[in-house]
């Protein structure tokens, strides 16, 4: 029953990391300022490389590693950011990282590695992100 609901928390977590790294390319490609684009661009790797510690969770459960496309939250936010801009889905995606900043604490294969201090960290720079003045 433990590696069920272990593989299932793994699904979860590479769902919701899949997510955030498009999302975090998507806002790279349509900011306009080269450094903020970079900084976006780092924090899709750092995402995807949770993607890849999640999915690597899952081969070693046993389980299949399901071929993951953003959601359809994502996909909207992602349209927006085309259409209207990264700092129009800014407010919003500093809130899922808030909302999600601490979900990793209390699980133990995460517990000794840098992705809780990491999503801490991306929820401090989204907040500083979305309170700069628009230029």
């Amino acid at each position: 029953m433990a590696a069920l609901y272990d593989s299932k928390r793994y699904r979860d977590n590479l769902k919701g990391e899949i997510d955030r790294a498009a999302l975090y390319r998507t806002l790279a490609d349509t900011e306009k300022q080269p450094q903020l684009a970079a900084v976006y661009r780092r924090l899709a790797a750092v995402e995807q490389a949770h993607a890849d510690s999640w999915a690597k969770r899952l081969r070693a459960a046993g389980g299949p590693v399901p071929d993951v496309r953003p959601s359809w939250r994502s996909r909207v936010l992602m349209w927006a950011a085309r259409r209207y801009g990264a700092d129009s889905v800014l407010p919003v995606v500093k809130d899922l990282e808030t909302i999600g900043r601490e979900e990793y604490d209390q699980q133990p294969e995460s517990r000794h590695t840098r992705m809780p201090d990491q999503e801490r960290s991306h929820a401090r720079l989204l907040s500083e992100l979305a309170r700069r003045p628009r230029v």
